[in-house]
């Protein structure tokens, strides 16, 4: 199987048109490195750190879903949580993909832990524990 990762802007240290609204939605990820926003073609990284390839496929994932549309999908993924949870789990679902066929089903499962661990934690802002995240990434 023959894997292409897609050529994508990244702007490192730049924020996306929408932070305020981010921020008033995901007060927390003023806070942290290696949070990742896509808007329109574009990977942007307010930290400034360079997104690994596994998460520049997940955030291609995000390109595709906003189908052209960046502001209103942003608005539907802020607004609607049950809608955020479904763009996430299948952007998730990809990069674990990706490590699987690149690093190997035991790198796979390690990051399925973590990735179960930030999907039910205070970042996404979702009702959801660890053990219904691992099954949502199965």
């Amino acid at each position: 199987m023959e894997l292409t990762i897609p050529d994508v802007k990244v702007a490192l240290g730049m924020r996306p048109p929408n932070w305020r609204q981010i921020l008033l939605a995901f007060p927390s990820v003023d806070e942290k490195k290696g949070v990742y926003f896509a808007w329109d073609g574009t990977i942007f990284s307010p930290s400034g750190v360079q997104p690994p390839v596994d998460v520049i496929v997940h955030e291609s994932i995000h390109f595709g879903q906003q189908d052209g549309d960046p502001a209103g999908w942003w608005d539907k993924y802020i607004e609607d949580r049950a809608f955020r949870l479904e763009e996430e789990v299948e952007a998730y679902r990809g990069q674990l993909w990706y490590i699987r066929e690149v690093y190997g089903r035991k790198t796979a499962r390690k990051a399925r832990q973590d990735i179960a661990k930030v999907l039910s934690g205070p970042l996404y802002r979702l009702p959801l524990t660890k053990a219904q995240a691992l099954n949502l990434l199965t």
